[in-house]
């Protein structure tokens, strides 16, 4: 009986550690996890909208006259 208590204090020991460095890391993390587009508000949630742009230019070039 007193194996068994022995045993189930160690694995609440480390369970309890294992989620206190899950939180500590996931706070240092928080510095790195910055949206990369602008935050907008849709239906009282808040989402990342990015956006990039492509042009296309339209070459023309001038063609020969066959006469």
């Amino acid at each position: 009986m007193k194996l068994f208590l022995i045993i189930i204090a160690i694995i609440i020991i480390l369970i309890l550690a294992i989620y206190v460095n899950h939180r500590i890391r996931l706070i240092k993390e928080a510095k790195f996890l910055s949206p990369l587009g602008e935050i907008v508000q849709v239906d009282g949630n808040n989402l990342s909208v990015y956006t990039e742009a492509v042009s296309y230019t339209h070459l023309t070039l001038p063609t020969k006259r066959i006469v």
